[in-house]
């Protein structure tokens, strides 16, 4: 039987004076016999009842409960409700789950990192969440005295703390895997106390591209080779050819994990090739389906690699010895650091400007897919590919002029920007004047080159 004792202070009255609340007994009589008053008073309040539960079953295992609640109308009921619980688990199986009655938040926490992490990429991060969990919950928190009010206040408390919506999601997603395992593989018969929390969906749509008039781009630079040299190749290399963090470099450092990442195997400086042998929607593909994807090198990229492979001690295995995390803070602390600072860039936001300038070379969106990775077409457009306001203007009117001229000097500009548009048209003046004949000779290679560019297989959309 459960034993419930008031556990509220007592409160001491005099006529004449204020009341006054104490929270021992032997204080208040203290107090009331220093008042030397005949109508003075000492009267417990009804405000808290601890509740204490001892049950034991056959085989000496004892399950120990408690709870404060602030009526004892509270406290009955939920007395009689987990004495029913416990009693009835012993019944259907003979004795008591005294694992499920004393773990700990903190006990789970850290079996779930052994039993269902430990190995994953997500192992290393989530193992830095673990510690901040527990230590917002308290170590004595049990694991089945986690409630829906509790989860919402820790979300609160991530909002307060200026947490993103995506890192308050994956803390989330940490304590609510905990309970799917718990129920899963202990057999506990748990609510997961998530269900019914409501957290902010991330903005991952965020359309991104280096902003006008202020060198966004060059302040970028500056930043990196001024803060974390060692990050430019890693974020060149994403804006050259739309890599995401995780082809460039492993999520984490773990042994087993060891194949993620740009590897040196798969850079072929001859055939001007790089191979990533993991890619982000490998998952998707058949068994018969060759994982990861060969992109070609651009000139740029070339140099940039060559410049690593030099420096490199080994020449093989990764080419970047650094983790997705540490890049993404080293990023953030480049952007927070720049002159002046440059606000909402992420390292995802270079694959989508690299995304949209591929784009401009590789018109067909098939082939663009083919480099950048994307899953269908329709993630391409819908996420990468947002064509800008000025571009539209300018295919507006390359369509509305009849001036042949004027819609060449129109494709050269927003190929080419206006200072490369420029070079090449008095290039091709120049070199009219000189010498004509090689003139028409290079612009037949041109045309061939482009006819056989348009005559290049074409694989069907999945969609």
């Amino acid at each position: 039987m459960a034993n419930i004792a008031n556990r509220s202070p007592w409160l001491v009255s005099c006529p004449g004076q204020e009341s006054k609340r104490i929270r021992l007994k032997s204080k208040a009589q203290a107090y009331l016999d220093s008042l030397q008053q005949p109508k003075a008073r000492m009267v417990q309040l009804e405000e808290s009842f601890e509740v204490q539960i001892k049950l034991k079953d056959r085989l000496g295992n004892v399950v120990q409960e408690s709870g404060t609640f602030d009526s004892r109308a509270k406290a009955e009921a939920w007395a009689k409700s987990e004495e029913q619980r416990i009693l009835a688990f012993k019944k259907a199986n003979g004795k008591f789950d005294t694992a499920f009655e004393t773990m700990t938040l903190e006990e789970g926490l850290l079996t779930l990192m052994e039993e269902h992490y430990k190995g994953k990429a997500s192992y290393e991060e989530n193992g830095y969440r673990v510690p901040h969990i527990v230590s917002w919950f308290g170590k004595k928190k049990l694991l089945k005295d986690v409630t829906l009010r509790d989860m919402r206040d820790y979300r609160k408390y991530l909002t307060d703390e200026g947490y993103s919506a995506s890192s308050i999601r994956n803390y989330f997603t940490v304590i609510t895997v905990l309970y799917k395992h718990a129920k899963s593989e202990w057999l506990f018969d748990i609510p997961n106390p998530t269900d019914g929390v409501k957290l902010e969906k991330p903005d991952n749509a965020i359309t991104r591209y280096w902003t006008s008039g202020d060198n966004e781009k060059e302040r970028l630079f500056e930043s990196i080779n001024r803060i974390s040299p060692w990050l430019l190749p890693i974020v060149e290399l994403s804006l050259e050819i739309s890599f995401r963090k995780g082809e460039l470099v492993p999520k984490t450092l773990l042994e087993k994990h060891k194949d993620n990442g740009l590897m040196w195997e798969g850079v072929d400086f001859n055939n001007e090739t790089i191979r990533l042998f993991k890619e982000k929607n490998d998952h998707t593909k058949k068994n018969t389906d060759v994982k990861g994807r060969i992109v070609p090198m651009t000139k740029r990229v070339k140099e940039v690699l060559l410049a690593v492979y030099e420096a490199h001690p080994t020449k093989t295995g990764r080419v970047f010895e650094t983790s997705g995390n540490s890049v993404g803070q080293a990023f953030k602390n480049c952007c927070d650091k720049a002159t002046p600072p440059i606000k909402k860039l992420t390292f995802h936001s270079m694959r989508k400007i690299a995304s949209y300038d591929l784009s401009k070379k590789l018109s067909n969106p098939m082939l663009l897919s083919r480099v950048t990775g994307h899953k269908t077409i329709q993630v391409l457009n819908d996420r990468y590919y947002e064509v800008n306001v000025e571009d539209l203007r300018d295919m507006l009117q390359e369509l509305d002029t009849d001036n042949t001229r004027l819609k060449g000097i129109l494709v050269l500009l927003k190929l080419m920007g206006h200072e490369k548009a420029s070079e090449f048209i008095h290039f091709v003046r120049t070199a009219e004047i000189q010498n004509p004949t090689n003139m028409i000779a290079e612009l037949k290679k041109l045309s061939e080159f482009n006819e056989k560019l348009n005559a290049l297989p074409v694989p069907m959309s999945k969609e």
